[in-house]
């Protein structure tokens, strides 16, 4: 291992500095970064037992807990690629992930929807204590090892694997955490999935500063775990942000945190301002699984117009906007590519090296970035672009609407025409007159949606709307009437 690639392992940095500081809490009890340095190792050696090897890649099933944790800082000291899967996969689904990404073994509760050619991991014991204050020296990585493939979001077609080295996600963690400060002491209440780089990126976060990963109950909601923990820091989505604002009981909890980053799906104009007035410190965010999660971020404290931005870049020099209005990134946790199925890699980029991110956008006066939605999700209409999230973003500032998405349907004489699909609070009816008058005094009458579409019951859940679920959607209903 050169020089360059040499990273030491946070869990023991923070285990020889400050063994007995929190690392990990859940239904179990706390576990400090001297228990969880021990730990590791000792998956690390049921690893070798059970013939798994640098280079090797292993499919982690479950919900996230201390074990999950363990094992995957285990799987980065010992070279083995982490490839993180949605439990709620169909088998189907999960058995061509396992054999895309080349998995050796599967772990976790739900490694039995998977063939029984495919070896499971069986790991016996718990964390054990130790009393020693010095677990060793340091332990040095390869930061150019590929610590994880993420499935990305496959919000406008099929979910491809973006390979993350550990350089990468340590980066990334490193500069979201100068922008949101967090310290030895504070609690991050991991409230995403592991198989979501929002999700993972706590783990690094915490590890990065010496704070304390805190899982909630199993089978409890959101808001239960809020109020069950002392948690300090909290990562949302906005569905998630809704449903805390909606129970009296969370808010006071949210309002005394040190941080609520948010991220993974646009915010609704409506809804920050709900929040930024119930006193929340919120800090909205931009980034993307090939970003290590993101890479843009609001300062904490800023006023309510740069909360409707997506801040500024969090490692100077590393977006830009290229001729078209494509936003692209070019820094230190920019992930190695996506994998193909002969298994090498493929990293599109720039003729001068950047990377195209897919949203379009632009940096204002101050440096901040306005995004204004995704270039492939765009719907030409008779010649005219336009952008569903900005559809989206004003519709979703109209009294009495919870959630909307705006799709493009196949039309005869407009080659395409936006639909929108609409979820009004409380399961009210959708006032149609109403809404086109409101969007006749915010918006051009071209982008204007021809159709509105009750929100399916029968829509995928998840931390994004899938676009290609709701375009097929809107294609059947409409063939129907």
């Amino acid at each position: 291992m050169n020089k360059a690639s040499a990273l030491s392992c946070p869990i023991r940095e923070q285990a020889l500095k400050h063994p007995r500081m929190p690392a990990l809490c859940d239904a179990g009890g706390v576990q400090d970064y001297a228990s969880l340095d021990a730990a590791i190792e000792q998956y690390r050696a049921m690893l070798g037992a059970q013939h798994c090897k640098a280079g090797d890649r292993i499919l982690l099933t479950g919900t996230p807990s201390s074990a999950y944790c363990a094992l995957l800082w285990a799987c980065f000291r010992e070279g083995i690629t982490a490839c993180p899967v949605n439990s709620a996969l169909p088998s189907a689904a999960m058995e061509h992930w396992a054999r895309f990404t080349g998995a050796a073994a599967v772990y976790g509760e739900h490694a039995d929807l998977l063939p029984p050619s495919l070896p499971r991991l069986l790991f016996s014991g718990t964390f054990q204590e130790t009393e020693e204050e010095n677990p060793g020296k340091k332990l040095p990585l390869n930061g150019l090892q590929h610590a994880v493939i993420i499935q990305t979001s496959g919000s406008t077609g099929t979910a491809r694997g973006a390979v993350l080295t550990l350089s990468a996600v340590l980066a990334a963690a490193g500069f979201a955490n100068q922008n949101m400060p967090l310290r030895q002491g504070d609690r991050w209440l991991v409230t995403l999935p592991f198989f979501h780089v929002s999700g993972l990126s706590i783990l690094f976060r915490c590890a990065a500063a010496g704070a304390c990963a805190v899982f909630p109950e199993a089978g409890s909601t959101l808001a239960q775990g809020l109020l069950a923990h002392d948690a300090t820091h909290l990562s949302l989505v906005p569905t998630q942000l809704q449903r805390l604002l909606d129970d009296p009981e969370a808010v006071p909890c949210l309002r005394k945190m040190k941080g609520v980053l948010l991220g993974g799906a646009p915010m609704p104009e409506s809804l920050l301002r709900r929040a930024f007035e119930a006193g929340i410190p919120l800090i909205p965010s931009y980034g993307m699984t090939e970003t290590a999660a993101q890479c843009c971020a609001v300062p904490p404290g800023s006023d309510f117009s740069l909360l409707q931005t997506s801040g500024r870049p969090l490692q100077p020099g590393s977006m830009r906007i290229d001729e078209r209005g494509m936003i692209q990134y070019n820094g230190d946790a920019l992930f190695q590519g996506y994998l193909q199925g002969d298994g090498s890699l493929h990293l599109p980029l720039s003729t001068d090296g950047w990377f195209p991110t897919g949203d379009c956008g632009f940096f204002d006066e101050a440096g901040f970035l306005h995004v204004n939605g995704r270039t492939d999700s765009m719907i030409i209409c008779g010649g005219e672009n336009i952008h569903p999230e900005e559809i989206e973003q004003l519709l979703c500032t109209a009294p009495g609407i919870r959630r909307v998405l705006v799709s493009g349907v196949t039309h005869a004489e407009y080659g395409t025409i936006p639909v929108a699909f609409i979820d009004p609070e409380d399961g009210a009816a959708i006032d149609e007159v109403f809404l086109r008058r409101y969007l006749a005094e915010r918006l051009p009458r071209f982008k204007h949606p021809r159709r509105f579409l009750r929100w399916p019951d029968a829509a995928p859940g998840g931390l994004k709307a899938s676009r290609s679920w709701f375009a097929s959607e809107a294609e059947r209903l409409l063939e129907e009437k």
